[in-house]
């Protein structure tokens, strides 16, 4: 895998008028993404500092149509997985309970509505590695299609390493998680962590999205923290149709979106 390259993206909700109206976001000169363009402001501030994060938009159910896509094509991906036989008894997934987590800052609603974002995320996580780990041949096709959608491949050397990296993003989410609030952050931002430190933090955008929005955005920046994952695409971008097989496996939006997009709906 080639070096990671030292930007400055964030987590960020991008209202879909922007989108509609072919206003996509600008890239700062220190890697960050915002709209219209010009140097964010924490750009000078924090240019010295290698972080990663996520672009994330709010759904209407749920999930992000690529272009040409309707909304009821792509709620009908998500695959049945008790209806994929596995090579033992299937059994309810049980979800470890996760250390105390740590809060910096933080007000006692965001505590809570974090912590149920990692218990709404984990079974996601926990789902997909179970039936991802588990599939026929041939594989199913609601889970080839959902593979496609998101990692372009359903070569099974490409889902192993797929599954190792959820598998990355899975123990992370069963850890204790420093948590940082912020009381500001740059426009449309979310939640951003840098590679350097641990610190997962949560912007007051955050706070407003849905209980599935919060959880998809924290699987995706342990995407970045746990499993080194880039920022090659978003989902609401025509490029993430077409990425690499290597770029979308290395893509953090991929992993966000296919495990909450593989729930039975």
């Amino acid at each position: 895998m080639s070096l990671r390259k030292a930007t400055d993206s964030q987590s960020a909700v991008i209202d879909n008028s922007y989108v509609a109206n072919g206003i996509l976001q600008r890239q700062c000169n220190c890697g960050r993404h915002t709209i219209g363009g010009g140097e964010c402001s924490a750009c000078s501030k924090k240019r010295g500092a290698v972080q990663h994060a996520a672009v994330s938009s709010e759904r209407a159910g749920g999930f992000v149509n690529t272009p040409g896509q309707s909304a009821e094509t792509t709620r009908s991906l998500a695959p049945d997985w008790s209806q994929i036989p596995t090579r033992s008894s299937r059994r309810d997934v049980e979800v470890p309970a996760a250390p105390t987590n740590s809060f910096e800052d933080c007000p006692a609603d965001w505590k809570t509505k974090a912590n149920e974002a990692l218990a709404r995320g984990r079974p996601w996580v926990s789902n997909v590695i179970t039936g991802l780990s588990n599939l026929p041949d041939p594989i199913p096709a609601p889970v080839a299609r959902l593979l496609n959608r998101h990692f372009h491949t359903t070569w099974r050397e490409d889902i192993r390493k797929i599954v190792g990296h959820f598998n990355t993003i899975y123990s992370a989410m069963n850890a204790s998680i420093d948590f940082e609030c912020e009381t500001e952050c740059d426009a449309n931002v979310a939640a951003y962590v840098y590679s350097i430190w641990t610190d997962l933090h949560l912007c007051p955008v955050w706070y407003g999205l849905s209980a599935n929005g919060q959880a998809n955005t924290i699987i995706h920046e342990l995407a970045h923290d746990a499993a080194n994952r880039d920022d090659e695409a978003y989902v609401w971008q025509a490029k993430y149709a077409t990425l690499s097989v290597d770029d979308a496996i290395d893509n953090a939006d991929s992993y966000s979106y296919f495990a909450e997009e593989a729930q039975t709906p």
